[in-house]
């Protein structure tokens, strides 16, 4: 069976490494970031069209932002009881073609250093204790000290690296249900 030509450019080290920075950075800045969130340092590693997909959501970096302020506010904000643990960060072997660039002008710009796009696949896994008073998102189910272990997050991310520094374009998130780790029946 012949295998299929593989397209794009392939990645130096240099882009590689700043494509695997760039996702770290993520999940530190927000899954990592629990009690210390910052909604404008999280938008420093993210692009002007930053797209965000998980489960049945879609969002932009403005959305993100407001969904982990939201997160951030039912969670015990003492840094002993939250944690995020880096299970893998891969970065695939060669630039892929973005949806508003012609393929030509993306191996282009990868050649002359103006904008490899990397795929970056990653797994990790978050730990929180949830705060005296909260409730599950949109209803008056009480979650108050229920303890978050290992829930798992499963990313594809989009990262365009330029000039050495990378910039998350898109992710593409699976993770646990948080109905399920909190205890939340499915009729609250």
């Amino acid at each position: 069976m012949e295998q299929p030509e593989a397209k794009g450019a392939l990645l130096d080290e240099r882009t590689t490494r700043a494509a695997e920075i760039a996702v770290r950075e993520y999940i530190a800045r927000t899954h990592g970031a629990l009690v210390s969130f910052s909604g404008e340092r999280l938008c420093e590693i993210l692009s002007d069209d930053f797209e965000f997909m998980n489960e049945g959501s879609q969002a932009g970096a403005e959305g993100l932002v407001q969904v982990m302020h939201g997160w951030c506010g039912i969670v015990e904000q003492d840094p002993a009881l939250t944690s995020v643990r880096v299970h893998h960060v891969v970065v695939g072997p060669r630039s892929v073609p973005l949806p508003d660039r012609a393929e030509e002008q993306q191996e282009e710009a990868c050649n002359e250093g103006r904008g490899a796009v990397a795929v970056v696949f990653a797994h990790w896994e978050t730990e929180y204790v949830v705060r005296a008073g909260s409730v599950f998102y949109g209803t008056t189910h009480d979650i108050s000290g229920r303890h978050v272990r290992g829930f798992q997050v499963l990313v594809e991310a989009l990262v365009e690296v330029r000039e050495g520094r990378g910039v998350v374009r898109r992710v593409f998130q699976r993770s646990d249900t948080a109905r399920v780790h909190l205890g939340v029946p499915l009729d609250a």
